[in-house]
């Protein structure tokens, strides 16, 4: 295996499907060597919106627009993992999937379908599955992909 890059090639936010009820937030990073899949429990998610929204309090916010604030939380911290190096990222909680276990990756954009009649739209999740030597990963994501760029790095990315 080559030299690790400390830059993550792409990053998906997306949810993790862990059962037929269980869904948890997660970033997707794939490095050269392995992707590493941060994930943000319920846990997280409650402790990121309290600090965001006692911040927005501190800094005059009323309650109302503080609590609105608070809802960015877990996509503020999706970003900020955007900046980390690839030992910060290993230091969230997560996994590792070295590319070696990985026997196939299918991605679909998510869409957007607009109604004539109403004049309203629609977002509709993708779909990312990454096999594994011993299953397999289901995630949902809001990514678009009007260039088929990411669909074609993860086609060489699998092979």
């Amino acid at each position: 295996m080559g030299a690790q890059k400390n830059t993550s090639d792409l990053m998906i936010f997306a949810t993790l499907k862990e059962g037929l009820f269980k869904k948890t937030p997660c970033v997707i990073s794939f490095f050269p060597d392995e992707i590493l899949l941060t994930l943000i429990p319920e846990t997280k998610v409650k402790s990121l919106k309290a600090e965001k929204k006692a911040r927005a309090m501190e800094e005059g916010a009323g309650k109302m627009k503080a609590s609105f604030m608070a809802l960015s939380a877990v996509s503020d911290y999706a970003e900020s993992i955007r900046e980390m190096d690839i030992q910060m990222i290993r230091e969230e909680e997560g996994r590792s999937l070295p590319r070696t276990q990985i026997s196939g990756i299918r991605f679909s954009s998510a869409t957007e379908r607009e109604s004539v009649d109403t004049g309203s739209s629609a977002a509709e999740d993708g779909k990312l599955l990454i096999k594994l030597s011993g299953g397999r990963l289901t995630f949902s994501h809001r990514q678009r992909d009007p260039g088929d760029n990411i669909k074609s790095f993860l086609r060489n990315y699998a092979s």
